[in-house]
This record gives structure tokens, C-alpha cells and sequence, in this order.
């Protein structure tokens, strides 16, 4: 059985459609020109600061020990050990990242 299962698993891969731009001819140097960008640029705005548990494990488990998850001491507060403005600006040197476009140019 898990042989048979394996072979319509090839199958069905086969036949599934591959979009154009999915394909390795396109998507290659398409992957190639945004190595570059930096990952805050591309993502701005979307960056959380901090998440609730309950988002990450569901409010039944934070329903379960409500108090313990409320709870903060020093091994919750990790503001001394945030990365400075230097570390951040050393990692995109390092990772040779692009500088962003200027606002309202769209990135090619």
C-alpha cells in the first residue's frame, strides 16, 4: 500500500500545472535581483514588536495557565538585549544589501 501511495503521489505531482513565472527559467534570475533587498525594506510595516502567546499557541493553552502566561520577569523582558542601530546597520553592510529606492519608486 504505501508503495501505491508514493506512485500517486509522483502522479499528481506531474500533472499539476507549474505557473510561468514559477518555472526555474524565470524564477531564477527573478530570485537573483531581489537578493539584494534588504528584508525590513521589502517587509516595512509589517514588523511586530512582540507577539501574545495566545496568537502562537491558541487561546485554549493560554485559557489553561493564564496567570504563568501574564507573568513577566527578566527572562520575559528582553530590552536590554535588543540589536542597536549599529548591529543593524553592520548586518546590511555585511549582507551587502541594497539601499531602498526612494519613496514611491517601485523596486524593478
Amino acid at each position: 500500500r504505501e508503495d501505491s501511495d508514493e506512485d500517486e503521489m509522483r502522479a499528481a505531482r506531474r500533472a499539476k500545472k507549474v505557473p510561468n513565472w514559477a518555472r526555474s527559467h524565470n524564477l531564477g534570475p527573478s530570485l537573483r535581483l531581489q537578493e539584494a533587498y534588504d528584508p525590513d525594506w521589502v517587509f516595512a510595516g509589517f514588523c511586530m514588536q512582540t507577539c501574545t502567546l495566545s496568537s502562537v499557541f491558541g487561546p485554549e493553552a493560554a485559557a489553561s495557565d493564564r496567570k504563568a502566561w501574564e507573568r513577566r520577569n527578566s527572562s520575559g523582558d528582553w530590552h536590554a538585549d535588543r540589536v542597536s542601530e549599529q548591529e543593524v546597520l553592520d548586518y546590511r553592510r555585511a549582507m551587502g544589501y541594497a539601499v531602498a529606492p526612494a519613496p514611491g519608486v517601485k523596486a524593478s
